[in-house]
């Protein structure tokens, strides 16, 4: 695996369809509690994103340094976001 260069301010990430079609829901939902229409993915993962706890998050942080793979990471994400919604 490359190095990533650290000096770029926008990174390519590839989703599988299905990930991208309940993302967009998502999307779509939050929107609709906003009101805004101009959100945008970006803004959608760091919502998610904000709903995790901080330990969780210091521990994905290690896991991206250690060059995890970063569907790994999602999944992760994922069943904690599910966790926490019981």
């Amino acid at each position: 695996m490359r190095k990533p260069k650290k000096n770029v301010k926008t990174r390519n990430i590839v989703l599988k369809i299905e990930t991208h079609e309940r993302l967009d829901k998502y999307k779509i939902k939050l929107m609709n509690e906003k009101e805004d229409s101009k959100l945008t993915f970006d803004d959608v993962i760091n919502d998610l994103l904000d709903e995790i706890p901080q330990d969780t998050r210091d521990e994905l942080k290690t896991l991206g340094s250690k060059g995890e793979n970063s569907g790994e990471i999602i999944k992760r994400l994922v069943k904690v976001y599910k966790e926490r919604k019981k």
